[in-house]
């Protein structure tokens, strides 16, 4: 008996598997075979399946315990995820991501000679290139229909458990669960992705569990360049706390020639704007922020254009953030700060002015040390100020989260300004 029939990306070679008894013993074939029907070769497989990778001449054979990947051009074997506990668990729903960087799969509780219709089950993720293991869910029941998102940034899964079925997403960067759908007394199987869609779910906290330490995964360099007019799902899985085509009442934005344009509706007496980021960071995941800034000579008033990083501490708020504008009626000048909630935000630090042009693009960008909590600002790739914040312990803690956005500010006047290129990237 021929099945799993797959081919590999390039469309050149089938993959399949034989499947043939003998004295009542099962025995289970993989083979590999140009599309032409020449050069058929067995792979050494012990009864596992395939998987091709996307992006390379590798395979991928899954047993119930482990996930072995194959070189076809160099016939090399590695063995990437063992599990540790055979007998107990098993791996099933194996994915390869898109861009071929992770394995998506669960491990599911299984009984010597028992039928569990819900068995316990997890989802994880196995990064590639740091050979780190991520247990996106906890312990439940019962996952299953993993399906990666196009841009290789969230998967999707179901959760059944007796008479009712939910659809899930989960952010592999921030380890954020989301229940998209509930469907009572349905059961669902086979999810598919459409590369367009755009979710406005509820957040699920993530949850700590026995398998798999809990890490979070490398956050993608590139945010939004806003090539295109909707949220850059090809950059990001979550894109922006709102929709970066519309209006906040005191400001219009839209995308438009590939930048983001931010407008006052009017002249404003006193307002701040802000386009946050979704999802919280860590201090080591923040590490840089960046982006491109442009005020219009339109401007009146007093009004800038910044990125900003905040931060909720136990006892108190605090930010830094970059900004072009200023006092209008003279030259604009680039600063940055740092303030804190101190019964009303103060400003505890500043740098010096520098004059800028308007109409004219600079590159602004904001770092903290993760070891140090040092906050360096850079304009146009130069070193312009290093400060250390007296409470650098606070900061530097794992559990403390930062909130990275961009956005506008204007008193007695009105704004026009532009931001392109968003980026969180490592330190210089």
């Amino acid at each position: 008996m021929i099945e799993n029939l797959a081919w590999s990306p390039n469309g050149e070679r089938l993959s399949f598997t034989s499947t043939a008894y003998s004295d009542g013993i099962r025995h289970v074939s993989s083979y590999i075979v140009d599309d032409d029907g020449q050069n058929l070769v067995q792979l050494d497989t012990y009864d596992r399946s395939i998987i091709w990778s996307p992006l390379e001449n590798k395979i991928g054979m899954v047993s119930d315990y482990s996930f072995v990947v194959q070189d076809l051009s160099q016939n090399e074997v590695s063995e990437l995820i063992n599990l540790p506990e055979h007998g107990s668990w098993i791996m099933d729903n194996v994915r390869w991501s898109p861009d071929g960087k992770y394995i998506a799969y669960r491990v599911q509780e299984i009984r010597s000679g028992e039928y569990i219709e819900f068995p316990n089950s997890s989802v994880h993720v196995f990064s590639i290139d740091n050979s780190d293991d991520y247990q996106l869910t906890d312990m439940a029941k019962s996952y299953d229909n993993i399906a990666w998102s196009p841009n290789s940034s969230r998967i999707a899964f179901t959760k059944c458990e007796e008479d009712q079925c939910g659809i899930y997403t989960a952010n592999i960067y921030s380890m954020s669960v989301v229940e998209i759908a509930h469907y009572p007394g349905v059961e669902v199987s086979q999810l598919n992705w459409r590369p367009s869609i755009i979710l406005n779910p509820s957040i699920i906290p993530p949850t700590s569990t026995p398998i798999a330490s809990w890490n979070l995964l490398p956050i993608p360099p590139l945010y939004d360049d806003f090539e295109s007019n909707d949220i850059d799902n090809d950059k990001w899985g979550e894109g922006w706390g709102a929709s970066v085509a519309g209006s906040s009442g005191y400001y219009s934005y839209k995308q438009d020639n590939g930048v983001l344009e931010i407008k006052s509706n009017g002249t404003i007496q006193s307002e701040d704007f802000g386009l946050p980021l979704t999802g919280a960071r860590s201090i080591s995941q923040i590490q840089a922020f960046e982006a491109r800034l442009k005020i219009s000579r339109g401007s009146q008033g007093f009004a800038f254009v910044k990125i900003q990083i905040s931060a909720d501490l136990d006892t108190y708020d605090w930010y830094t953030q970059c900004r072009l504008g200023g006092s209008l009626q003279k030259q604009p000048t680039f600063i940055c700060d740092i303030a804190k909630s101190l019964g009303g935000y103060g400003i505890v630090y500043q740098t010096d002015a520098v004059s800028i042009n308007f109409d004219q693009w600079y590159v602004v960008r904001i770092e903290i040390q993760p070891d140090s909590g040092a906050v360096q600002y850079y304009l146009d790739g130069n070193l312009l100020s290093t400060y250390v914040p007296d409470d650098v312990d606070e900061l530097t803690q794992e559990n403390v989260w930062f909130y990275p956005n961009i956005g506008a500010w204007v008193s007695n006047g009105s704004i026009t300004a532009y931001v392109d290129n968003v980026r969180i990237t490592e330190m210089k």
